[in-house]
């Protein structure tokens, strides 16, 4: 992915310019839901202002400055969304989002490193997996190496606070503008339920393992992601069906393009998009 950080920059000021001298958004009816995510954009970049480790740990994939986009309606509308996002990010955060971009592809080495890194905990992911599968009522399970912060679907408990991201009605934007706020995360683990024993042993695993995210899609497969930075990530994929195969080029609805995949195991894949 690359980061058209000057175009980002010119949207990022879209609210403040009158309609008629605004350039052309580039999705057009995500522009509303869009510009509504500017204050938490601004908030929490507000916190890490300059501080280029805590904002490489915030875009990290589900992390706090992550976009995710579950109503795209095509590859380009996802990739182009969170190319600006990023640089946005990035701008109010005081730092250069796209050249952390770029860096993340740094060529044979980088993938080899990250590949044997993941691939060394394979026996202890595969554990993993199964206590996850275990557990349908959670989707996605985060964590971005801050104490006592992480993510639990759409709930992120960050900062003494628990709440629940609402995705945005168009684009299916998460995070958007709309919060519930939550007592505590234990009551959100009580309405799925899901016992706090079998979520603490999990999301234990998780930081112990420096894992990014564990994720199940629609087909059941789950991802284990090991770094990334916006669309750009590397992990596993433990697929449920091996008709899902992933392939190198294969593009995603939620913006991420396959760019380098292989078979570790029979239905377990080493990954990397962009």
């Amino acid at each position: 992915m690359k980061i058209f950080l000057s175009l980002a920059l010119v949207i990022l000021c879209a609210a403040a310019t009158v309609a008629q001298n605004r350039p052309s958004f580039p999705v057009p009816r995500a522009e509303q839901e869009f510009v509504a995510l500017f204050p938490h954009i601004e908030g929490y970049g507000g916190t890490i202002k300059n501080d280029q480790k805590a904002f490489v740990l915030a875009v990290l994939p589900y992390a706090p400055l992550d976009l995710q986009i579950t109503k795209a309606q095509s590859y380009e509308e996802a990739d182009t969304l969170r190319n600006f996002y990023l640089g946005i990010a990035g701008a109010a955060s005081g730092i250069d989002s796209a050249a952390l971009a770029n860096s993340f592809h740094c060529g044979k080495s980088c993938v080899e490193y990250r590949k044997s890194d993941i691939v060394g905990k394979l026996t202890r992911i595969t554990n993993l997996v199964a206590e996850f599968n275990a557990v349908p009522q959670i989707k996605i399970l985060a964590q971005w190496g801050i104490k006592d912060e992480y993510r639990v679907n759409n709930v992120f408990h960050m900062m003494g606070q628990t709440n629940e991201s609402l995705p945005s009605s168009v684009m299916g934007f998460i995070p958007s503008d709309k919060w519930r706020k939550l007592e505590s995360p234990e009551k959100y683990l009580e309405e799925v339920k899901v016992p706090k024993a079998k979520f603490d042993s999990m999301l234990t695993k998780v930081k112990e393992m420096s894992l990014a995210a564990v994720v199940r899609d629609a087909q059941e497969n789950v991802r284990i992601v090991r770094v990334g930075i916006s669309d750009n990530e590397s992990g596993l994929l433990f697929l449920k069906n091996s008709f899902d195969k992933p392939k190198k080029g294969q593009k995603m609805l939620d913006g991420r393009e396959y760019v380098y995949v292989e078979e570790i195991k029979p239905g377990i894949f080493y990954y990397e998009t962009s």
